[in-house]
């Protein structure tokens, strides 16, 4: 009876990831925040697909230099970017995510990026879905910003959502505070 039940968990935990598509897709239909759904509204403004009104041209306020996902892995869409600019502070970041892999990415890729002066490594969650986003950009304006772009548009549904972390590097003087 044992072998049996382990070999359908076993299915059953391979047609949940299948499902869940490619972490390196380009698209999907869900918005954040519920796969199939629409996102919460952030605390400051209604949710939407355009820039929030005085926002500049995208990728103005640094570059992207990082774009990492995981199924599984927790955290939520963030409205503003974590300055990540020593270890303490990627530390406590990445205690957010209960994937195996996710803050390890993210330690990596903020070790490699390599600001230059008067630089520092940012990072948000820009999308909760059942794929990931093609791409990220950086709206700066009165606050840096991460969002994903474009937005997938979903294929399918999925059972447990794929979490995507951009990291940017900009301006230090953008984000201080």
């Amino acid at each position: 009876m044992k072998p049996l039940l382990g070999l359908l968990l076993a299915l059953l935990l391979a047609t949940t990831l299948a499902a869940c598509g490619d972490q390196d897709a380009a698209t999907d239909p869900s918005t954040p925040g519920t796969p199939g759904g629409t996102p919460p509204a952030p605390a400051d403004g209604p949710a939407s697909d355009d820039p929030p009104p005085g926002s500049t041209t995208p990728d103005q306020g640094g570059e992207v230099v990082a774009l990492l996902s995981e199924s599984a892995a927790g955290g939520s869409v963030e409205a503003e970017v974590t300055v990540l600019d020593s270890d303490q502070a990627v530390e406590a970041y990445v205690g957010q995510f209960t994937g195996p892999t996710l803050a390890d990415q993210v330690r990596d890729a903020v070790a490699a990026a390599a600001p230059g002066p008067g630089q520092v490594v940012v990072g948000a969650v820009v999308w909760l879905g059942c794929e990931t986003p093609a791409g990220a950009v950086v709206e700066a304006s009165d606050r840096v910003r991460l969002v994903a772009n474009p937005k997938p548009v979903a294929k399918v549904e999925c059972l447990v959502p794929v979490t995507t972390v951009a990291l940017a590097v900009v301006d230090a003087a953008t984000v201080a505070g």
